[in-house]
């Protein structure tokens, strides 16, 4: 009877722990850890306090304070933080990244970074030439204390890759220093904010980019005007043709921002770039000269009229059969882009051209390389090893013969 209670008592046991087995397991919250000398010290998964010696962590508000703080690591990053993160400085901070590639001081992958306190905080990663001292997602707030950031390539930068910028919109920065460029960046390597008020923000944000509208005017002349949708600064587009555009006498000249010509010219193709304003382009006109295209060429192009300073394309057309372009000459004389060119320009004198296109007998193909000759000709069934074997062997007994 007592053995039969010890082995149902075993059995009971083995059953429990087989259950506990199946049964799901809840986690222990995960508390930060004092930082190391190789890894990150990593904050950004974690779910419960922390402190060590010169830091805590309050998980609730993701609060990290440093107090007489100094960190260095070999890892890529020295300091990983989650989105919306506050940093609380007392006295003197310094994280540093020894890493001497891919390098960051401290991270702050989503949202904004908040630094407050009556202390300073350096975080540098200049070990590396593309090292960065801090990154964050949003932007970075100093409400009190110094930061001074320092990094290889930059001292503070937004990721510049899954950040994408809404249509119509720029980035802007609302700190003393000026716009930084590019995505948020200050690439002056090293940079120092502090509390006071007129450099309290380093915060991107999204503003709508104003957009300005592109008017092409006939300036006195009929037709079609063609057509330019609205560009925000600095942003480039190509001067519009002018084919359903005309004036009687006169031929277009070109684009201009001023209606008597005096502004700035674009030809059309010619690249603009939009200005902080609205733009104006009127047509230029000018007395109108003719261009005559000789060419035996099929499909020669250019022949027209056109406006003195104008610049006129001209095109010899295919080659005929057996000659190949040569140059091209005008009467009276033009100066050519390229007189050796089947497709070339020249600026519009004041009075009718004639250009003639020349061409000339395409080189002969060279002879096709003659076989080798041996003794026995040119054959080369005549001309294997053994046959020379042969005929020196014959040569030979008919030498001894005579």
């Amino acid at each position: 009877m007592k053995t039969r209670k010890i082995l149902s008592i075993l059995l009971t046991l083995t059953m429990a722990l087989g259950l506990l087995a199946l049964m799901p397991l809840t986690a222990s919250a995960a508390a930060p850890s004092n930082p190391s000398s190789t890894g990150i010290w990593d904050f950004f998964d974690v779910t419960a306090n922390g402190s060590g010696t010169g830091w805590s962590w309050v998980q609730s508000s993701k609060t990290l304070t440093l107090t007489n703080f100094n960190h260095t690591t070999s890892a890529e990053i020295a300091l990983m933080l989650p989105g919306y993160s506050t940093i609380v400085l007392n006295g003197t901070n310094t994280i540093t990244t020894t890493r001497n590639r891919n390098s960051a001081g401290i991270f702050a992958a989503l949202g904004t970074l908040t630094i407050k306190g009556t202390g300073s905080l350096t975080a540098s990663a200049t070990a590396s030439s593309d090292g960065i001292g801090i990154i964050v997602a949003d932007g970075l707030i100093v409400s009190g204390g110094t930061v001074t950031a320092i990094g290889g390539a930059s001292a503070i930068e937004l990721p510049r890759s899954g950040y994408t910028v809404p249509n119509g919109c720029k980035y802007w920065t609302n700190t003393t220093t000026a716009d930084p460029g590019g995505e948020g960046i200050v690439s002056d390597g090293t940079t120092t904010i502090t509390s006071d008020p007129s450099r309290k923000f380093f915060k991107v944000e999204y503003i709508s980019a104003p957009r300005y509208t592109v008017t092409y005017y006939r300036n006195g002349g009929s037709g079609t005007l063609p057509s330019e949708p609205n560009h925000a600064a600095g942003e480039t587009f190509v001067a519009a043709s002018a084919p359903g555009l005309s004036m009687a006498g006169n031929a277009f000249k070109h684009w201009n921002t001023r209606n008597d010509g005096t502004g700035t010219g674009y030809a059309p193709g010619a690249t603009i770039t939009m200005p902080a304003e609205n733009l104006t382009l009127y047509a230029i006109w000018g007395p109108a000269f003719t261009v005559t295209v000789n060419s035996a060429g099929a499909g020669a192009t250019g022949s027209g009229s056109y406006a003195q300073g104008a610049s006129v394309s001209i095109s010899a057309g295919a080659a005929p059969s057996g000659k190949v372009f040569d140059k091209w000459t005008a009467s009276p004389g033009v100066t050519f882009a390229d007189a050796n060119s089947a497709n070339t320009t020249f600026t519009m004198p004041g009075s009718n051209v004639t250009v003639t296109a020349e061409f000339k007998n395409a080189p002969e193909p060279p002879d096709p390389p003659k076989p080798p000759r041996g003794i026995f000709g040119t054959n080369p069934r005549y001309n294997q090893w053994w046959h020379y074997i042969l005929f020196f062997i014959g040569f030979g007994f008919i030498w001894m013969w005579f």
